[in-house]
Formats: C-alpha cells, sequence, structure tokens
C-alpha cells in the first residue's frame, strides 16, 4: 500500500511539473543560466505598476497555491519562480519588475500574504461602511437644516404676518 502512495505522489509532482513548466517548484538547481533567464524576464517588465494590479496579479497567480500542493506531496523545499511564471501565466505576464520580485517572496509565504490581503480587504470593507455612515449622516444633516430653515422661514413669515395685523390694530385704534 505505501509503495502505491509513494508511486502516486511521484506521479503527481511529475504531472505537476509538465503543467506548470520546468523548475517552477522547489528543489530545482538553479543554474547560472536559469538565474539570467529570470533576471532578463524581470528587466524586460516596466519598473512598477500600481499596488493594486500587482497584488491582484500576485493573488491570481498559480504559483501561489505550489506551496501548500507541494507540502501535501512532502515536498518542503523552497518554490522557485521561473520565467515562464512572469512571462506567461494563465491570467497574463508580470505587469512589473516590482510584482514579479514580490511573487518570488510571497510564493514561500502565501499564508502571510493572503492574511495581508484579507486583513486590506477588512479596512477597504470598514472604511466603506464607515463612508456610507457618513453619507447617510450627511444627508440627515441636510435633510434636518432644510427643516430647520422652513421652521425659522415660516416663523418669519407669521412675524410678518402678526406685526403687520399688530400695526393696523393701532392704527385703526388711533384713528
Amino acid at each position: 500500500m505505501k509503495a502505491n502512495t509513494i508511486e502516486s505522489a511521484e506521479a503527481m509532482l511529475d504531472a505537476l511539473e509538465d503543467v506548470e513548466g520546468e523548475g517552477s517548484m522547489g528543489g530545482e538547481v538553479l543554474s547560472e543560466t536559469n538565474l539570467a533567464t529570470f533576471d532578463a524576464a524581470v528587466a524586460s517588465l516596466p519598473p512598477y505598476c500600481d499596488d493594486s494590479v500587482e497584488l491582484d496579479w500576485i493573488r491570481a497567480h498559480p504559483a501561489m497555491s505550489r506551496k501548500s500542493r507541494y507540502a501535501a506531496l512532502g515536498v518542503h523545499e523552497p518554490i522557485a519562480v521561473t520565467e515562464q511564471d512572469i512571462l506567461s501565466p494563465p491570467h497574463g505576464r508580470a505587469p512589473s519588475q516590482t510584482a514579479a520580485q514580490a511573487l518570488q517572496h510571497w510564493v514561500n509565504t502565501p499564508d502571510k500574504f493572503f492574511d495581508r490581503v484579507l486583513t486590506e480587504q477588512r479596512k477597504r470593507m470598514e472604511d466603506a461602511r464607515k463612508s456610507k455612515k457618513t453619507e447617510e449622516c450627511s444627508d440627515d444633516l441636510a435633510k434636518l437644516q432644510q427643516m430647520i430653515d422652513d421652521v425659522v422661514r415660516d416663523r418669519a413669515v407669521i412675524a410678518k404676518k402678526e406685526a403687520q395685523e399688530h400695526a393696523s390694530t393701532i392704527i385703526t385704534i388711533g384713528k
């Protein structure tokens, strides 16, 4: 039974290598050629782009799930991002050099990356909720101000009428 499990794990590793490209998993022997190719791929990109674009690209990259998939197979070596990961992943090439470099960092600590992403999402949701409350309060304040203005205007009209009536009463009595 154990031999079948080992053979299955080896078959899965072979399949992952075939799908993701040569040397895209941890344990790859990095040669100077591989490093130069990776460096050239990174150098071909713009230096930086909007942070949200970079984060979205990293979050969507299939390499971000390699650590857990390989750990399930008993492979615990660091993951090396390849030229293919940078220039031809399924969701499009890296948007910038910083995105490619960040992917190399985060691919080996995906739990921390996704914790940070979730923290940012929660913060944006809270900010949006606060903003909505502020808008609602502003709307309420505007309605309240309109009501006060109406009361003041009505009171001024009433006061003017009362003053006119009082003045006409004085004039009538004086005649």
